[in-house]
């Protein structure tokens, strides 16, 4: 075999990432983002139209640096419902992610090709259920069909880990594994919807690093229920059933789907 083994594919995914990031870079910026660059540049010009370089004061470096901070002024309400959102869907979600695959090995005694073959079908199911949620998403909004894919989610979540295996095991991890990449698309999409332009990449990097805090949160809290009861599923599981109150947090959220974004 290879010297490095299954590590082998974290240098094979670089290549992709690096292309990624390239072509990310060379997307163009939106007509406000632009306006808004220009008009920043002539007031800076304005102000220190002798000598810029000596001008510049310390302090106001600092209050370029967190003028993105300042601008989410008037959004701390909606920022803190979507980072609680996103934090609710870490906590109770990740554990049942981390163990996904290493479930059907210990309790499912499946083989190494089975569980490959189980991951190349969920895979094809999920790639169809990513690019169908934003469609669905796109016609009927984005927080009903949020709701139904969480619901989805933590449903076959918790019937996957509490079932005693066979066809209703793979099918069960399938949807499991289709909702989770459905959130994906619906989580990142509709957090980012929802904030205005001038603070949109701000407040959604906020929440994002909030629901990281989850997963880590909710990856400390398994293991001590399973500290205490000797089963990581049964710790997943309990773990994962408050997870059902994202269905009523996506509600506390405005819907973006049928708004102009360029207008916020």
């Amino acid at each position: 075999g290879y010297p490095y083994g299954w590590r082998i594919l974290y240098g094979i995914g670089v290549v992709p990432l690096i292309v990624l990031a390239y072509l990310r870079r060379n997307l163009p910026e939106s007509r406000l983002f632009r306006s808004t660059q220009v008009e920043r540049g002539r007031n800076y010009e304005e102000t220190h139209d002798d000598n810029p370089v000596e001008h510049v004061t310390c302090c106001q470096k600092l209050e370029r640096y967190f003028r993105p901070l300042k601008e989410i002024q008037g959004h701390y309400t909606l920022l803190f419902k979507a980072s609680m959102l996103l934090f609710v869907y870490g906590f109770c979600g990740y554990p049942g992610q981390f163990f996904m695959f290493k479930v059907l090995q210990e309790r499912y005694k499946y083989s190494t090709l089975e569980v490959t073959a189980i991951t190349v079908g969920g895979g094809l199911v999920s790639i169809f259920a990513y690019v169908s949620a934003g469609k669905l998403s796109d016609r009927y909004g984005r927080r009903p069909i949020l709701s139904v894919v969480y619901f989805l989610f933590f449903a076959f979540l918790i019937t996957f880990y509490n079932s005693d295996g066979g066809f209703f095991t793979v099918a069960s991890w399938v949807i499991f594994a289709a909702s989770m990449f459905g959130l994906d698309v619906l989580n990142s999409t509709l957090v980012s919807e929802i904030f205005p332009t001038k603070c949109r990449a701000t407040a959604t990097t906020i929440a994002v690093i909030v629901g990281i805090i989850g997963t880590v949160a909710g990856i400390f809290v398994e293991g001590a229920l399973y500290a205490e009861y000797r089963d990581h599923w049964k710790a997943i599981t309990i773990v994962a059933i408050p997870g059902f109150a994202c269905i009523g947090l996506v509600w506390l959220l405005p819907e973006p789907a049928f708004n102009d974004l360029s207008s916020l």
